[in-house]
C-alpha cells in the first residue's frame, strides 16, 4: 500500500489506498474507518504505511497531537511531543529489524503527517523532513514512481493528480491499490479516489 500527499493553493490533499493484507491474499476496503488515513481532533492529519501492530498505536493517542498554548505544527513539534511517545508505545513489539549483525532501527512503518499548507514525512527510523508540495511513501518501494509520475503529471487539478498517480503506479506494482480516500486539510471531507472525476 502507500500513502500520498500534495499541496495546491495552501490546501494539502492527504491519500491513502485501501488495499488490506492476509497472509498472501490481498483484498480491498473502502471504509473510511478501516483505511491508513485519519483525522486528528486538533485537526492535523496523519496518514500510514505499514504494519497495523505498529500504526495503530498512533490512532489510540489523539492527545499526542493536541497543540498547546504557544506550541505550533512544525518539525519541532512532531520530534519531541509525537515520536518519543510513539518510540515508547512501540519498542515493546518487537518490530526493529535486525540486519547484518546489527540494528538498524528499522519499523517497517512510515508517517506523512499534514496540517493545512505543510507536509512532514516519518521514515522508518523516525526521522522527520519538512517537504515541498509533494511526498510520497510506500512500503511496496514505490515511492519514486509515485513522486516522479506526480511531479510529470500536468493536470492541475489535485486530486485527479492523485488519482492518475496511484493508477500509474498500481499499473506498475500489484500491492497499490487504485481504491482508497483522499482527505483535504480545508474541508476535512473524505472522497472515494474513484469518485474523483
Amino acid at each position: 500500500g502507500a500513502i500520498f500527499a500534495i499541496e495546491k493553493d495552501g490546501v494539502v490533499y492527504l491519500a491513502a489506498d485501501a488495499i488490506k493484507e492476509c497472509c498472501d491474499v490481498n483484498f480491498y476496503v473502502n471504509k473510511e474507518s478501516n483505511l491508513r488515513l485519519h483525522k486528528m481532533p486538533s485537526g492535523i492529519i496523519v496518514a500510514a504505511s505499514g504494519p497495523m501492530l505498529v500504526t495503530q498505536r498512533l490512532w489510540l493517542h489523539d492527545e499526542w497531537f493536541e497543540l498547546e498554548d504557544g506550541e505550533t505544527f512544525d518539525k519541532k513539534f512532531i520530534v519531541t511531543k509525537i515520536i518519543p511517545r510513539f518510540y515508547e508505545a512501540i519498542k515493546d513489539l518487537d518490530v526493529w529489524e535486525e540486519k547484518k549483525e546489527r540494528f538498524f532501527n528499522q519499523t517497517q512503518v512510515g508517517f506523512i503527517i499534514a496540517k493545512d499548507a505543510d507536509i512532514y514525512m516519518v521514515f522508518s527510523n523516525l526521522s522527520v523532513i519538512k517537504c515541498d508540495k509533494i511526498a510520497a511513501m510506500s512500503n511496496e518501494d514505490a515511492d519514486m514512481i509515485m513522486l516522479s509520475y506526480a511531479n510529470a503529471c500536468r493536470e492541475d487539478n489535485p486530486e485527479k493528480v492523485i488519482k492518475q498517480t496511484y493508477a500509474f503506479t498500481a499499473g506498475k506494482n500489484a500491492n497499490i491499490s487504485t481504491h482508497g480516500f483522499i482527505i483535504n486539510t480545508k474541508d476535512f471531507t473524505f472522497k472515494k479516489m474513484e469518485d474523483v472525476q
